[in-house]
């Protein structure tokens, strides 16, 4: 969550495509603010497709073959539904 403010300022310099979607994968608030990842984002390209990935995954587990799940989620569907 730390960094989002930097990647933010950098995926603005690089002017990105209509049809690109940000998908933020952060978990967590941001300490100065108390705002997710996705409201950061959100804030920052009001006119863009915003979607959500989070789930009982953590990396040592996927990596050790256990099962886990992930859930992507968009206040639009059809962005939600690409994204999965």
């Amino acid at each position: 969550m730390s960094g989002i403010p930097q990647l933010v300022a950098q995926v603005k310099a690089i002017q990105l495509e209509p049809h690109q979607i940000i998908l933020s994968t952060s978990k967590g608030l941001a300490i100065e603010s108390g705002l997710t990842a996705r409201q950061l984002w959100q804030a920052s390209f009001p006119d863009r497709a915003i979607a959500v990935m989070s789930g009982p995954n953590l990396s040592p587990e996927i990596m050790a073959g256990l099962p886990c799940a992930t859930v992507v989620a968009s206040e639009k569907i059809e962005i939600a539904q690409m994204v999965q």
